[in-house]
């Protein structure tokens, strides 16, 4: 939702995606709390198939269609301004840095904490490649199954955090899912939309509260994650 290790079947056991976070943080978040607690979940993916080397400059060029991408563009590029000035209003923009990008895998993050309205959108990359004779589209959709069972079920997910939606993603790439789950005691909510265009899967997570007792309701989190996950899939298409 997620968004963070990669399991033995290839999905990241994240959690602490949508952000498990197993203790990463991101430079430009200050808020210890709900901060760190949601990314660590999106960043903490297996460094194998996961950011690997410091450099963060990630090039890409448009493929033809149906072709497999080695390559994925900078998601910190592929969202218009006026989308995420409306979901993370005077927000701060950073390429996570836990892990550092490789051209087959990177993220963004834009964040905005510190008053009663909390905020905070993901997008993820992932190029996947074949494996043996299996096409790389055959590989992604796979991981992509593996990690919609994990998410649905709540693994990797901070105690008293718990799913209350989970639904397939029928028009946006090839197909996809989402979830929604609200963490208890520190009342955010977080949408996780997960697709998949072609061997690149994007999973964007969309969290936050607008008071100390109210976290961001289901209707509004999952229909901005579902904005940002079709504005990034359509965006790819033209790189």
């Amino acid at each position: 939702m997620n968004g963070s290790h990669r399991m033995p079947d290839g999905r990241p056991e994240r959690r602490g995606m949508a952000f498990v976070l197993a203790g990463a943080t991101v430079g430009v978040i200050v808020c210890a709390g709900l901060a760190a607690f949601v990314l660590n979940r999106v960043t903490s993916r297996d460094p194998e198939n996961g950011l690997a080397s410091r450099d963060m400059t990630v090039q890409s060029s448009s493929v033809p269609a149906g072709a497999d991408r080695q390559a994925v563009p900078d998601a910190c590029e592929l969202l218009p301004d006026d989308l995420t000035r409306d979901l993370v209003p005077e927000a701060d923009r950073t390429q996570t840095d836990t892990f550092a990008a490789t051209d087959a895998h990177n993220q963004c993050v834009w964040s905005r904490f510190g008053d009663q309205r909390r905020r905070q959108l993901t997008v993820e990359l992932r190029a996947v490649a074949a494996a043996g004779d299996q096409p790389a589209s055959e590989v992604a959709s796979a991981m992509l199954a593996a990690e919609r069972a994990a998410d649905e079920a709540g693994k990797g997910l901070p105690s008293g955090q718990k799913v209350s939606v989970k639904r397939g993603v029928d028009k946006i790439g090839d197909g996809g899912y989402l979830t929604y789950s609200v963490q208890a005691t520190q009342r955010r909510g977080e949408a996780v939309v997960n697709v998949r265009s072609g061997n690149v899967l994007i999973t964007v997570h969309y969290a936050g509260g607008d008071s100390a007792k109210r976290p961001l309701p289901a209707d509004r989190a999952i229909d901005g994650a579902l904005r940002a996950a079709e504005d990034t899939v359509n965006a790819l298409a033209t790189r």
